[in-house]
C-alpha cells in the first residue's frame, strides 16, 4: 500500500515536471528572443512585427488642447486583417479602448489607424489627437 502511494506520488511529480518544462508562448509573441519594438515618437505604441517605421515622416506637436502625433510604417508581408487583429488585441492592454474598427480612445486622446495605398505598398498611419 505504501509503495503504491509512493508510485502515484512520483507519477504526479513527473507529470508536473513535464508540464512545467513546456514553454508557454503568448498569442502576440513575435519570437521567443525578440523584444517588443516601439515607435520612436510614441514610446508606448508597439511596432508590430511586419511593420517598418518611417521615422522621417513623423509629425509631432503639442497644443494647449493636447498633443498631435502622426507616425507612419510600411507594411511588409502582413495584411490589414493582421494589423487589426494585433492592435485590437494589444492596445486594450495599454489602456486604449476600441471606438470603431480603426479608432481607439484613452483618457483624453484618440488613436486612429489609417491604411494608405502607396506606390511601394500599403503604409499604415497612426495618429494621436486630442478628444475634443
Amino acid at each position: 500500500m505504501i509503495l503504491s502511494n509512493l508510485n502515484k506520488s512520483f507519477l504526479t511529480l513527473g507529470v508536473v515536471a513535464v508540464m512545467m518544462s513546456v514553454p508557454i508562448i503568448s498569442v502576440n509573441a513575435q519570437s521567443p528572443n525578440m523584444q517588443t519594438q516601439y515607435f520612436s515618437s510614441i514610446p508606448d505604441l508597439p511596432l508590430m512585427d511586419g511593420l517598418t517605421e518611417l521615422p522621417d515622416e513623423t509629425v509631432s506637436f503639442d497644443k494647449p488642447e493636447g498633443r498631435i502625433i502622426e507616425v507612419y510604417a510600411m507594411m511588409e508581408l502582413i495584411t490589414r486583417q493582421d494589423v487589426l487583429v494585433f492592435y485590437r488585441g494589444t492596445l486594450p492592454q495599454l489602456g486604449w479602448t476600441p471606438d470603431g474598427q480603426t479608432r481607439f480612445y484613452r483618457k483624453d486622446e484618440y488613436l486612429d489607424l489609417e491604411f494608405i495605398e502607396g506606390e511601394n505598398g500599403i503604409i499604415l498611419k497612426f495618429m494621436i489627437s486630442p478628444a475634443l
